[in-house]
C-alpha cells in the first residue's frame, strides 16, 4: 500500500502507530503531536483511505496526502 502522507504545518510527532488488522485487509496509522492534535487514518485493501481527526484536514486531489490545517 502507498504511504500516506500528512502535512503537519510544525507541529511534532510524539507517537506514531501503524496497526495492521488482525484479520488482514485493512492498516490503521494514530499520530499524535505536541500541541494534543490526533489524526487516525485507515487504509483498506484497496488503498481507499478513511481520516479522522480533532482538528480540520484536508485531503489533497492525490488521495494521499492529508493536511491539517489548524
Amino acid at each position: 500500500m502507498p504511504e500516506i502522507e500528512i502535512k503537519h504545518d510544525g507541529r511534532t510527532v510524539v507517537s506514531r502507530e501503524d496497526i495492521p488488522s488482525v484479520t488482514g485487509g485493512t492498516v490503521t496509522t494514530k499520530i499524535k503531536y505536541d500541541d494534543g492534535t490526533y489524526i487516525e487514518c485507515v487504509t483498506n485493501s484497496q488503498g481507499e483511505v478513511t481520516v479522522n481527526s480533532n482538528k480540520t484536514f484536508n485531503i489533497m486531489p492525490d488521495g494521499r496526502t492529508i493536511h491539517l490545517t489548524n
